[in-house]
């Protein structure tokens, strides 16, 4: 499903192993095949460009 912000991800709420309580992560560990290896690097780099 489309998700303008990546369930969260692109929030970089999710960064530096953080997981907020009631959050989309903390209910499904790889947000429906969204967390994988490259991602939080790639919203590292968004994050600084933002």
């Amino acid at each position: 499903a489309f998700s303008p912000l990546a369930t969260g991800l692109l929030t970089g709420k999710y960064q530096n192993g953080a997981t907020p309580e009631a959050s989309r992560l903390s209910l499904s560990h790889d947000l429906g095949g969204r967390m994988t290896p490259r991602v939080l690097p790639a919203v590292a780099a968004y994050l600084k460009v933002a």
